[in-house]
């Protein structure tokens, strides 16, 4: 629930990215801390955004638009008072690097109460300009929890496609983490597929 007497909700259409950002913005005399979330129209999943630095905290956001939908785009008011536009190539956040995260999961076979997860083969975009990601798998015996804090396994990925990442996770369900915080590097996952068979009984 969100307290509208401490909050404004500030909310734009991206065109060029298909979704929904929401900015939970406190009032004056509110709260400091900025909530952001992004809305995938895609997936349909909900996202949490974090800013590398409070001075690019959003306080208000509109639609740029025009007659071509390629000069479309979301304008956010920051917290230092700049206007600043969304650009879904930039490798940074101004001279500030982009801490990116992504967790997929859980990842559960169908009619398997506990599988032997063996193989992950994660195939990321190759392009120039592209980088690569930390790949890092828990395992977990509920899907409501990610798993221990520790990962029990942690590779790097490099762009482009690597072949299979031979891993070996009994459990019911496995999670994936995927990071990227180089400066003056962005990625995009294409596909992602596992291999797993039923463990037997002992």
């Amino acid at each position: 629930n969100i307290d509208l007497s401490l909050y404004d909700i500030r909310m734009a259409w991206s065109f060029r990215q298909k979704g929904l950002h929401v900015y939970v913005v406190p009032k004056v005399d509110g709260p400091r801390t900025v909530e952001s979330f992004w809305w995938d129209a895609k997936s349909g999943g909900w996202w949490m955004d974090e800013w590398s630095d409070e001075n690019l905290t959003p306080t208000c956001a509109t639609i740029w638009d025009s007659d071509e939908p390629g000069d479309r785009g979301v304008v956010i008011g920051c917290a230092d008072g700049m206007l600043r536009v969304e650009d879904e190539e930039a490798a940074n956040d101004g001279d500030k690097r982009i801490e990116s995260e992504v967790i997929l999961g859980p990842l559960t076979p169908a009619d398997a109460e506990q599988v032997l997860f063996t193989a992950l083969e994660p195939v990321l975009v190759g392009k120039p300009g592209y980088g690569g990601v930390w790949l890092e798998v828990y395992t977990a015996a509920i899907p409501d929890f990610q798993g221990g804090e520790n990962a029990i396994f942690r590779h790097y990925v490099g762009p482009g496609y690597q072949g299979d990442l031979v891993i070996s996770a009994l459990a019911n369900q496995i999670w994936v983490r995927l990071t990227n915080g180089a400066i003056g590097e962005k990625w995009a996952l294409q596909t992602l597929f596992g291999r797993a068979r039923v463990a037997g009984a002992r």
